[in-house]
């Protein structure tokens, strides 16, 4: 699996009180993946920079992917590399 690196992207005290949702600006490298998983909230994905893989979509910069609760993504990777910012539970069940 290739690298892939997240920011914590909560400043304020009251999202730190709510851990189980997360803001993340999220890098995978060319030929980074993500594991399988199963969205526990609203997962909010807005694509920045190259492209990412979302099962059969693929995605460019300034798209947006919204997965529902109970939704889970099989296969999630960039072969050019991407960067982004992910909005999501921090529950979600990795598989």
């Amino acid at each position: 699996m290739g690298e892939r690196r997240a920011r914590d992207l909560r400043q304020d005290a009251r999202d730190r009180c709510r851990p189980e949702h997360g803001e993340h600006a999220g890098r995978l490298v060319p030929g980074g993946e993500y594991p399988a998983h199963t969205h526990a909230g609203v997962e909010e994905l807005h694509l920045l920079e190259g492209e990412l893989w979302i099962d059969e979509r693929k995605l460019y910069p300034g798209q947006y992917n919204r997965g529902e609760p109970g939704t889970g993504d099989k296969r999630v990777w960039s072969e050019t590399g991407c960067m982004c910012v992910l909005v999501t539970s921090t529950r979600d069940a990795l598989r």
